[in-house]
Order: C-alpha cells, then structure tokens, then sequence
C-alpha cells in the first residue's frame, strides 16, 4: 500500500515570491499557482513562478484535495480591455 505524502513540496524559480497562507474562515491552504512563463518551458522548474491565480488545498475525507483556479474574496472576475479614452487617458495627437 502506497503512504500519503506527509509534505509538499513547491519547485519554483528561486527569485519569485510564492503565496502560501491558512485561511481559517474558509478552511484551506491558499497558494499561488505556479506555472512556466510560457508552455514551451513546462517542465522546467527553475522557470516557474506564480501566473496571478490561485489554487487551494482541503482536507476531505481523510485526504487533501487540490482545488485549482479558486476565486479569493476581493478578487474581481477578468475584464475586457477598455479603450484608451474610457480609461482616462488622453489619445496621442
């Protein structure tokens, strides 16, 4: 029989900051994504850094569970591009 993993282990590149944080309220381990700066380098860990999304760890049935892609309180979903004139900017002449 196979043990569980009593760790995990985050292969990142060295000089990027990763998120790992418990949030009590909602019962999970929140952690940055990582991922490569472009699918070609997949694989390549010292590449690797966080891609702005998050991903979360919870404990269920006696097993963690990799939840991937989580929205955080206070983050808002994509939006579309806005023109250079909704934005405030002046256009150039």
């Amino acid at each position: 029989m196979e043990r569980p993993p009593y760790r995990l282990v985050l292969r990142y590149n060295p000089k990027a900051v990763s998120l790992l944080r418990w949030i009590p309220e909602e019962k999970y381990i929140l952690m940055d994504h990582l991922s490569p700066p472009d699918a070609s380098q997949n694989g390549d860990w010292k590449l690797y850094g966080p891609d702005f999304s998050y991903d979360a760890l919870t404990w269920a049935d006696g097993l963690w569970q990799l939840n991937e892609a989580i929205l955080v309180k206070g983050d808002a979903p994509p939006t579309a591009p806005q023109p250079e004139t909704q934005k405030g900017l002046i256009p150039k002449k």
